[in-house]
């Protein structure tokens, strides 16, 4: 599998390769219908559906993934892992949940936030060099290419809603 080009990767990536296995992983709904295994929580535990997601962008970036159940799941992750003195930028008008998180942060002392207006393009390439979490970000991605990626494929990353 380590020499799939990206294209194959993401079509045969986190399928089960056992012969007589179905050829995807069937999805799994909300555990409030469905408790196939030791999972009691779909959102905290997962599910086969979202572990055959998680291998298939893991290796197409040459590492692991996490998925969420939810955007402000993700959102509350990367702020939570934000050490205390951390300088973000958020927009003037984000998602209420996200605010709420912002705010606590910032009245709690763990971070010191900048607002910026979401059109102002100049402010947020500036806020790029002087907050934390974009430094965090770059100084963490590997530099070795991965195994599922040819130097064409332009690599993102983020938090999945």
């Amino acid at each position: 599998m380590a020499d799939w080009s990206p294209e194959t990767w993401l079509i045969a990536a986190g399928r089960n390769r056992t012969a007589g296995e179905p050829l995807n992983v069937a999805p799994v709904f909300a555990s409030n219908f469905y408790l196939p295994d030791e999972r009691v929580y779909s959102r905290s535990d997962g599910t086969p559906t979202t572990d055959a997601l998680e291998s298939l962008l893991g290796g197409l970036e040459g590492g692991r993934a996490l998925v969420f159940a939810s955007g402000m799941a993700a959102a509350a992750v990367v702020f939570n892992r934000l050490p205390v003195g951390a300088h973000i930028a958020v927009p003037t008008d984000p998602y209420h949940g996200v605010e709420g998180i912002v705010e606590e942060g910032e009245a709690q002392g763990r971070w010191t936030v900048r607002r910026l207006d979401q059109a102002d393009t100049p402010a947020w390439l500036d806020a790029l060099q002087q907050c934390t979490l974009a430094g965090r970000a770059r100084s963490s991605r590997s530099t070795a290419p991965s195994p599922h990626r040819s130097t064409n494929v332009r690599s993102t990353t983020g938090p999945t809603s």
